[in-house]
């Protein structure tokens, strides 16, 4: 069949140029499948590591999934140690 100019693409024999063009678009949709995922985590990441270094550098600490002001949070606690030993 490659004699006559065509392609198998997907089992189906196809025109040699449609056959290029279907392979083409494939290529390009896993290509931008992959750098979209590889973009989303680089700015995931970017954004944790800036929240980290914003966050902790203003006394915020992160305790039960979100970010806290570390001095009410450890007086609530101290107040809750008093309570436990007083009872």
């Amino acid at each position: 069949m490659k004699k006559n100019h065509l392609g198998e693409i997907d089992g189906v024999w196809r025109p040699e140029s449609e056959a290029v063009e279907i392979s083409i678009a494939k290529e390009k949709e896993n290509f931008e499948s992959r750098k979209n995922s590889l973009v989303d985590s680089i700015r995931k990441n970017a954004y944790a590591d800036a929240e980290k270094k914003i966050y902790s550098s203003n006394g915020y600490v992160f305790r039960e999934g979100k970010w806290q002001p570390a001095r009410k949070l450890l007086d609530d606690i101290v107040a809750g140690k008093i309570k436990e030993e007083h009872k």
